[in-house]
């Protein structure tokens, strides 16, 4: 009899204790495809959670609270999923909890009302579940959900936008942080004044034509507009980039550099000035100032890391290199272009379809005399339409 007790005790014991270091969950690994060549994992990662798997609802991942948690409302899932190769649609989002405001305690699940879907062609491996935060202003915050090859430090294989895949996670942080500004961003210059004001409506006229490219009219409708407001920073800064398309750059830089002290005097936000320093940049690259225009560059991707603010910077330091090494300063000039290639490669991270961008890191390569890499470049601009190298260099043809 005591023997029995005993050991009713023991099996009661290790019972308690695999539940408790389960941390609630109802059992390791959820396997949808059986036992049958199970060789893709994946794991979410921090609060990620898959939902459903095919039509299937069952969470897996984002349980890590279960244990302090109410045990009759534990969401009872699984820690990861193990599954054959194949194609897999998705349900993810989001799992938190509210602390009860008296008692040390969690009350209540919270479930985001962002739910994604996502598309996984998976191959054999082990995945990631992660969720990638990022923020337009202060007070905005955003997320969007991405697997991962390997770890969180892996390339995105899944994502709700396609063009996250092949990205690592600071670049594609740097992409959403920077598109989404520039998108509201727009959205304020085009609320920006009031059309009934004189000022607005010759600077919205103005807007109009120079999208047209009629930049002679639009530069008189500038004019126009900051001889009604002196203030309007931003028609001064649009002036400028009018008269640099006009090809007056000197013009252009006492412009654009006049909408920039107008902002500070009227204390626009920090990052409305990545654009005005852009075209600053621009402005002062086409003056042959490229040092100063590498300056202005620089500082515009500070505050907004744009994909065209990478290109022309790589652009200038792959000429500035060129032109160190006829001052016989062949370290210098490595130096540029080893530079170049460093932002030509963030911005073929999000626009790989431009040929410019292969053919001026082909020749990136063949500065520093990287041969293979220059000639995977070469193709890569032959196969959007420039064969101009892949015909002068026709050994990368073999």
């Amino acid at each position: 009899m005591n023997r029995l007790f005993g050991a009713g005790m023991l099996m009661v014991f290790i019972g308690v204790f695999s539940s408790c270091s389960s941390g609630g969950y109802i059992a390791e690994v959820y396997k949808p495809g059986g036992d049958f060549n199970n060789t893709v994992r994946l794991k979410p990662s921090g609060n990620a959670e898959i939902r459903e798997v095919n039509g299937n609802k069952v969470y897996i991942g984002g349980s890590y609270l279960d244990s302090r948690y109410p045990k009759e409302k534990r969401r009872r899932n699984y820690r990861y999923i193990s599954m054959p190769p194949g194609v897999y649609q998705l349900k993810v989002g989001r799992f938190s909890v509210r602390r009860h405001p008296t008692r040390n305690q969690y009350s209540q699940i919270l479930d985001s009302k962002a739910e994604f879907s996502l598309k996984f062609e998976a191959k054999a491996g082990t995945y990631v579940l992660g969720i990638i935060k990022f923020k337009i202003l202060r007070k905005e915050k955003r997320w969007i959900p991405a697997i991962f090859k390997n770890n969180l430090n892996g390339q995105i294989v899944a994502s709700p936008s396609k063009k996250l895949l092949g990205m690592t996670r600071p670049v594609a942080l740097d992409y959403l942080e920077g598109r989404l500004l520039s998108k509201r961003l727009w959205v304020f210059y085009a609320n920006l004044f009031k059309p009934k004001t004189p000022a607005g409506k010759a600077y919205r006229k103005g807007i109009n034509f120079f999208k047209k490219k009629q930049y002679a009219q639009a530069l008189r409708l500038f004019d126009k507009a900051i001889s009604l407001n002196r203030k309007l920073a931003v028609a001064f800064v649009y002036k400028g980039i009018t008269l640099n398309r006009l090809r007056q750059p000197a013009e252009a830089l006492r412009a654009i550099d006049q909408g920039i002290r107008l902002a500070r005097v009227t204390k626009k936000g920090r990052v409305w000035y990545w654009w005005p320093y852009y075209h600053r940049g621009v402005t002062l690259i086409g003056l042959k100032r490229v040092d100063q225009g590498i300056g202005a560059l620089s500082a515009s991707i500070a505050l907004n890391p744009a994909s065209k603010t990478y290109l022309m910077r790589g652009t200038a330091y792959f000429f500035r290199g060129n032109r160190t090494r006829k001052q016989v300063n062949p370290q210098a000039a490595r130096g540029d272009w080893l530079r170049a290639k460093e932002d030509l490669n963030r911005v073929i991270q999000t626009s790989r379809k431009n040929s410019k961008v292969w053919v001026l890191k082909a020749s990136v390569h063949l500065s520093l005399r990287e041969m293979g890499a220059a000639c995977i470049a070469i193709k890569k601009a032959c196969e959007m339409g420039d064969c101009r190298l892949a015909r002068e260099f026709t050994e990368c043809n073999r």
